[in-house]
């Protein structure tokens, strides 16, 4: 029989998955062992699926038979002792090895232990000391492939993790970047709105001129700086929110640079909270919707209704008051 050939002259020499048996072959240079351990693993149950005398033998027919364990007598004839083919198993086929030697050497145990074997059995052997150590080292191979594939897993969720993280930085930076030219817009908004105090504060000291000089200026200065920015503002989907402030905005500033007219003076009577409702009523809203938007009741905002209609000089009147409001307050997005 050849050195690497497994037996012939016994049933099923190698073993099929079917069986279910767990595969065994061994690398000894004494076939006297070799034919002792087959009949040891056989008797325990095991299956011998090949064996070979040298580390070269063992290398071609382990590639080939894919073990689930090798017994490796450490001191072998060849070039390639019992240590370097087990560092050759591990690396190439990740095979548990259990050393077979007749020496316990601290030098040759330290090399051996380097090559991370599953165990360590000294010649002579006995069956049940064979038993035990190749259902440790099964046991052990087997917790080891279960712990690397928990942290294959755990690095492939790792870098999913870390990749919903860059791209979590890449749209806060976006969102950031948008924040900071929103915030730039404001900032020119207020600068804007500053020049405009300061432009009526200047006006304003000169009392000698007239209403109709001042009010012309002011004018000017609203249509000039501050409409087309609100405007801008309004028209930019990012404000969508402030809607009703800059149209309420836009309103009082529309009227502040006609500088006349009762209506205008009719609006600038209304408060805060009159205007925004009128706002909501020329926009078609029930008193439900707008009591829900403001956050009112029903009753308060027929109150304000009522205030609103004596304000504007229609108490007495049967006019529709969205109607009213339409046609004396044109459309919020236009300037002139």
């Amino acid at each position: 029989m050849s050195d690497s050939k497994k037996r012939k002259d016994r049933p099923g020499g190698k073993i099929t998955a079917k069986s279910g048996r767990v595969r065994l072959f061994i690398v000894e240079d004494e076939i006297v062992i070799v034919r002792g351990l087959e009949d040891a693993l056989e008797r325990l149950g095991y299956e011998v699926c090949g064996f070979a005398l040298s580390g070269e033998e063992a290398v071609k027919a382990i590639a080939a038979d894919r073990p689930d364990l090798v017994l490796v007598d450490i001191y072998l004839k060849g070039a390639m002792d019992g240590i370097q083919l087990a560092e050759h198993l591990l690396h190439a086929y990740a095979i548990p090895v259990i050393y077979l030697t007749a020496y316990s050497n601290e030098e040759v145990l330290e090399r051996a232990k380097a090559t991370r074997p599953f165990g360590y059995i000294v010649k002579p052997y006995r069956e049940r000391q064979l038993k035990v150590n190749i259902e440790l080292a099964l046991a052990k191979h087997k917790e080891e492939k279960e712990r690397k594939v928990f942290i294959d897993s755990c690095r492939s969720t790792i870098e999913e993790l870390e990749q919903q993280l860059r791209s979590a930085r890449t749209e806060l930076a976006t969102t950031t970047e948008k924040l900071v030219e929103k915030r730039i817009k404001l900032d020119q908004l207020r600068q804007e709105v500053q020049e405009v105090n300061r432009a009526l504060l200047s006006l304003t000291s000169h009392v000698a001129r007239t209403r109709e000089e001042l009010e012309m200026e002011v004018a000017v200065a609203v249509r000039a700086k501050v409409l087309p920015i609100l405007q801008q503002l309004q028209a930019d989907p990012g404000f969508n929110k402030y809607h009703l402030e800059f149209e309420m905005l836009s309103l009082q500033m529309r009227h502040l640079s006609a500088g006349l007219a009762k209506t205008s003076e009719a609006a600038g009577a209304l408060s805060t909270t009159e205007l925004r409702i009128a706002v909501l009523i020329k926009n078609d809203l029930s008193n439900d919707q707008i009591a829900d938007q403001l956050y009112l009741s029903p009753e308060t905002v027929k109150t304000h209704r009522r205030n609103i209609r004596r304000k504007l000089g229609l108490q007495n009147s049967s006019k529709n008051l969205a109607t009213y409001l339409k046609a004396q307050w044109p459309d919020s997005h236009s300037i002139n």
